[in-house]
């Protein structure tokens, strides 16, 4: 009869933030796999994570890495800092999917193999590749934008019923092409965001912060290349 698998002590929020700079830092400067497991197996370990797992989620990611948009300012400059962290993140979470999965079939458990658990973080790494050319591209036309407008640009949603409540209220407010806002960049706040950067409003509302007491904004109506 299949015993259950060990018993693994749940990671918390601090650990795996830990962990996700070491291998943020180790994915930049580390040229081969075998390099960056060498810089971050010791700690892996140390959180009760195989080298083995490490070494399987570190080849799914190094070996696949983002395409180059070939457009860089501010904006594309803070978002590869972002994707990097996410690709660290998800570093972290595969390899402990991997250890799970390995834990479970030393202990005799029907899960498939760790082929199955290779094919499926594939799977997934793909979806998290999407999503980092979506804020690429994302980015790259807050940059092209801010050529036309200058730093501060408004942010523009398509109204339309389909909108998000995060998208409706940065509507007709503004941002700095250099400070990506608290709910990302237009076009990054959820799959398949429409928002657009373009021509600043009149207003000193400015998105994520709340309205200010005793100034009336004016929004008028998005410009027609203004819309997602």
């Amino acid at each position: 009869m299949a015993q259950p698998a060990p018993a693994q002590q749940q990671p918390t929020q601090q650990q795996d933030q830990q962990l996700g700079l070491a291998v943020a830092s180790a994915l930049a400067t580390a040229g081969t796999v075998a390099a960056a497991v060498s810089i971050l197996g010791p700690v892996f370990v140390a959180a009760g994570i195989r080298r083995d797992a490490l070494r399987r989620a570190l080849d799914i990611v190094m070996n696949f890495q983002p395409a180059q948009t070939g457009f860089w300012g501010p904006a594309t400059q803070q978002m590869a800092r972002v994707n990097l962290v996410r690709r660290a993140q998800f570093v972290v979470n595969s390899s402990r999917r991997f250890a799970a999965d390995q834990r479970a079939i030393l202990a005799g458990m029907d899960i498939g193999s760790i082929q199955d658990t290779m094919t499926r973080e594939r799977r997934y790494y793909a979806q998290h590749m999407q999503a980092i050319w979506q804020r690429e591209m994302a980015a790259a036309r807050v940059d092209s934008a801010s050529m036309v407008y200058g730093r501060l640009l408004g942010w523009h949603t398509r109204i339309d019923g389909r909108e998000t409540a995060d998208c409706y209220a940065a509507n007709g407010k503004n941002f700095y092409a250099d400070k990506m806002p608290r709910i990302g960049y237009p076009g990054t706040v959820h799959a398949n965001c429409r928002c657009m950067p373009g021509e600043p409003w009149p207003t000193r509302a400015m998105v994520g912060q709340p309205p200010l007491a005793g100034i009336r904004y004016t929004f008028g109506k998005p410009r027609p290349h203004a819309h997602a």
